[in-house]
C-alpha cells in the first residue's frame, strides 16, 4: 500500500488553528514532512493569526476576484501571477466537483481553468506533478460527460503525460485506461469491445496495487452491460458492487444503490423492496441537495406505478422529475413515460398537449447542443406531435419510440424507423 500524499497547505492550516480531522492529525504525527511543515505554521501562528488565516482566505479573494470575470475572458485572467498557487488549482477543482451535476457548462470551464493554472506551476512544488494529473483527469471526465468528445481525447492524452511524472505513474496511468474505457462506451462512440479490453488492462494494475479501485472497475463493467442492453448481467454486478460499498460512504452508496435498482425495473421488476429503495433513494438524495440523483429515482418510482398499472399514480413522480431535471436529454427523456402513462390512464388531451410541448424543447436542445443523437430525437418528437395532431397517438406508438431514445442514448444513434408511417394513421 503506498503512502498517503503528504498533505495541502489548506489542511496544515487547519491543523493550525485546531480544526483538523482526526485523519490529518494522525498523518501529520507519521509524516516527518507534515510534522516540520505544522511546526513551522504552528511558529508564526504563535506571533500572531494573520499569517496563517490569511493564507486560506487570501485564495478564496483570488478565486473569487476570477468568478466575476467573465468566463470567456478567464482564459487570459489565470495567466496573471497571483493565480499561480496550488490552492487555487485545488480549489477550482472542488468548485468543479460541486457543478457537475447542476452546471456542466460551469464544470467545463472551472476544469479548463484548474488545468490552465496546472501547467504554469513550477514543478520543484511539492505534489505538483500529482495536482497537475488531477486536473487533467477531472477537465477529460467533464467533458466526455458535455458530449465534447475530441476535447476529451486531447484531455486524455495529456493526463497520461502527466502520469508519468506521478507519485505512482502506474496506478495514473491505469486511471487513464479506466477513463479511456468510459470514453469508449459513450453512444456516440459506442466501442464496446475496446472499452472492455481497457477495463482489462486496468484491471492489472487494480489488483495488484489498489484492489479498493475495484469497486469502480466493477462498476464500469456493469455500465457497459447495462448500455448493452445485459440488464440481467448488469444488475448481477451491481448487486455485488452494492453488497461491497459500505454504508458509511452515503453518496457511493446511493450511487451504488440506483446502478442496483435501474436495470431491475428495465427489467419489469416491481417488487416491494425495490420501491422502498427507491424511496430511500428519494428521501437520501433530497437531503443530500443531490437534484439530477432525485429527479432520476422519482423516474424510476414512476416506471414502477406504470409496470404495475398504477397510471394515474404514475404520472405525478414522473411530472415531477421532469421539473426537477430542467430543460435537457432526460427531461424529454422523462416526458415519454409520462405521455405513456396519461394515454393509458385514458388522459388524451394532456398526452397530446404534452407531446407538442416536447417536440417544441427538442428542436430547442438540437439547436443549443447539435448532435446526430439530438437531430435524432427531434425528429422522433416531430413524429409524436404530428401523430398528436391527429389524434391517433397511443400507448403502444410512444412505447416503441421510447425502446429507440433509450436505445440511441446508450449506444451508437442509428436511424429512426417509425413504428407507424404517418400515411398510414
Amino acid at each position: 500500500m503506498r503512502p498517503r500524499p503528504c498533505l495541502s497547505a489548506e489542511s496544515v492550516a487547519e491543523l493550525v488553528r485546531g480544526n483538523g480531522t482526526e485523519e490529518d492529525q494522525l498523518h501529520s504525527i507519521e509524516c516527518a514532512t507534515c510534522a516540520r511543515r505544522v511546526s513551522l505554521l504552528r511558529r508564526i501562528h504563535s506571533a500572531g493569526p494573520g499569517p496563517v488565516a490569511g493564507a486560506v482566505d487570501e485564495v478564496e479573494v483570488v478565486v473569487a476576484r476570477l468568478l466575476a470575470t467573465p468566463r470567456r475572458n478567464w482564459w487570459r485572467a489565470v495567466k496573471e501571477l497571483e493565480y499561480r498557487r496550488p490552492e487555487v488549482v485545488r480549489r477550482l477543482l472542488r468548485l468543479g466537483v460541486d457543478a457537475r451535476l447542476r452546471d456542466l457548462g460551469l464544470a467545463v470551464d472551472l476544469a479548463k481553468a484548474a488545468t490552465a493554472i496546472g501547467e504554469l506551476l513550477a514543478n520543484r512544488v511539492p505534489d505538483v506533478a500529482d495536482l497537475r494529473f488531477e486536473t487533467w483527469k477531472f477537465s477529460s471526465a467533464v467533458l466526455r460527460e458535455a458530449g465534447r468528445y475530441a476535447e476529451t481525447e486531447a484531455a486524455l492524452a495529456r493526463a497520461n503525460e502527466a502520469a508519468q511524472a506521478t507519485s505512482d505513474p502506474e496506478l495514473s496511468q491505469a486511471s487513464v485506461l479506466l477513463a479511456r474505457a468510459l470514453l469508449c462506451a459513450e453512444p456516440d462512440i459506442w466501442r464496446p469491445h475496446d472499452a472492455a479490453a481497457l477495463l482489462d488492462q486496468a484491471e492489472i494494475a487494480f489488483s495488484r496495487r489498489d484492489p479498493g479501485r475495484m469497486l469502480g472497475l466493477l462498476t464500469a463493467r456493469g455500465f457497459l452491460l447495462f448500455r448493452a442492453g445485459a440488464m440481467a448481467a448488469a444488475r448481477d454486478i451491481f448487486k455485488v458492487v452494492l453488497e461491497q460499498t459500505p454504508e458509511s460512504d452515503r453518496e457511493g452508496y446511493l450511487n451504488a444503490l440506483n446502478n442496483f435498482v435501474a436495470p431491475r425495473v428495465e427489467l419489469r421488476d416491481s417488487a416491494a423492496d425495490v420501491e422502498r429503495a427507491i424511496s430511500l433513494l428519494v428521501e437520501e438524495n433530497v437531503a443530500l441537495g443531490r437534484g439530477a440523483q432525485v429527479a432520476r429515482a422519482r423516474w424510476l418510482m414512476g416506471r414502477v406505478h406504470l409496470i404495475r398499472g398504477d397510471f394515474d399514480a404514475a404520472v405525478y413522480p414522473f411530472r415531477t422529475a421532469m421539473a426537477t431535471i430542467g430543460d435537457s436529454d432526460s427531461s424529454i427523456r422523462f416526458g415519454l413515460d409520462t405521455i405513456e402513462a396519461l394515454l393509458l390512464g385514458s388522459r388524451h388531451h394532456e398526452a397530446f398537449e404534452l407531446a407538442r410541448e416536447l417536440a417544441t424543447a427538442a428542436v430547442a436542445l438540437e439547436q443549443r447542443e447539435p448532435s446526430r443523437r439530438h437531430g435524432l430525437t427531434a425528429q422522433v418528437f416531430a413524429y409524436l406531435r404530428e401523430a398528436a395532431q391527429r389524434q391517433v397517438l397511443t400507448a403502444d406508438l410512444v412505447a416503441d419510440v421510447a425502446r429507440y431514445l433509450d436505445r440511441i442514448t446508450r449506444q451508437r444513434p442509428v436511424a429512426f424507423v417509425p413504428p407507424m408511417p404517418l400515411v398510414d394513421m
